[in-house]
């Protein structure tokens, strides 16, 4: 965590010099919008995070980098910031947004792996999330609640 504060200055520092050299639209800043976005997610700063990474996101659409990793890799960190801010079913919205990029680029690129089993983590916390909500239904929770458990923080 400590080394996630110290390198956040010199992300913000990269930010503004990709802005001064390139313009405020091009794929460096979206790159270096990215790697600000991942720091704050680090820092537990999720919605500073969310709108680094949903300018970068923009951005790559607007440069034509849609379908790029560097696109994936922003919609991935996005899912983790909503993820953290418990928003379950944007994360996994945004996450399958960028595994049906990764599948367009390489069907059996490296990444798909991880990004399933992210999927799967989201689904299972939006699930834990909705039995302890159910009212009345102790016994369905329970026993939810013993196939599935959420690792303490």
């Amino acid at each position: 965590m400590q080394l996630a504060e110290n390198m956040k200055p010199r992300n913000a520092e990269h930010l503004e010099l990709c802005e001064q050299c390139y313009g405020p639209k091009h794929r460096a800043v979206a790159i270096a919008l990215n790697n600000l976005g991942r720091r704050y997610i680090q820092l537990k700063q999720h919605h500073q995070a969310s709108l680094h990474l949903d300018r970068a996101i923009d951005m790559f659409d607007e440069l034509g980098f849609g379908d790029t990793r560097s696109k994936t890799n922003s919609l991935h960190n996005l899912s983790d910031c909503y993820d953290g801010l418990g928003l379950y079913e944007k994360a996994l919205q945004t996450i399958n947004e960028s595994l049906m990029i990764y599948k367009r680029i390489n069907p059996s690129h490296r990444s798909i792996p991880e990004v399933v089993a992210d999927y799967c983590s989201i689904s299972k916390r939006m699930l834990l999330r909705n039995i302890v909500t159910l009212d009345g239904c102790a016994g369905v929770s329970s026993v939810l609640s013993n196939l599935f458990t959420l690792p303490q923080s």
